[in-house]
């Protein structure tokens, strides 16, 4: 099944946020790489720019809860599970194939001053992935305020090392958290 007009500019919008950031993005591009018609982002989204970028972290969100929930079903225990997701995510990174969406680290620095849209779209999409590794630790034992708070500090290694991986060029960085992070 194709995908609808307004479905093909968010994801083009989550690809080109990521190659060159908000500023770097212009409507018109994602018009031409979308394939949409002109008229069609103001259609779709009235707010403009900022709107479509509301829309491309929303979906980015989504795509990463999904894939956030199936890796860490994968194993019985919070430790190992997450571990194991740091990994899968240093070896996709290896293969060039590391998740294609909105850089949320790179998009709430540009913007957190300029666009409270933006910054709460990306505040939400934190603390929906933080919940999900925070079920994952009470399901081990944990009480919520503090798998909250492991969750967070879990989280915050996680894009860290993975903003440093882009930076070195390496998955290095993403792989000594999976081998460190200790639950």
């Amino acid at each position: 099944m194709s995908k609808s007009t307004k479905e093909n500019m968010i994801e083009t919008m989550a690809i080109l946020l990521q190659k060159q950031g908000y500023h770097g993005t212009g409507l018109n591009e994602v018009i031409q790489v979308s394939g949409s018609p002109k008229g069609s982002i103001y259609h779709h989204f009235p707010g403009g720019k900022e709107a479509l970028a509301v829309a491309a972290i929303q979906w980015t969100q989504e795509q990463v809860h999904s894939y956030l929930t199936m890796q860490l079903a994968k194993e019985k225990t919070a430790n190992i599970a997450i571990a194991k997701l740091i990994e899968d995510s240093a070896n996709q990174f290896d293969e060039g194939t590391y998740f294609r969406g909105v850089p949320m680290i790179a998009l709430t620095l540009e913007n957190a001053s300029s666009s409270e849209a933006i910054r709460l779209a990306c505040k939400e999409a934190f603390e929906d992935w933080e919940r999900l590794i925070a079920e994952k630790l009470m399901d081990n034992g944990l009480h919520e305020a503090e798998a909250l708070r492991r969750a967070s500090v879990i989280h915050s290694m996680m894009q860290g090392a993975a903003a440093i991986s882009f930076a070195k060029q390496s998955s290095e960085p993403l792989r000594l958290v999976a081998t460190h992070i200790s639950i």
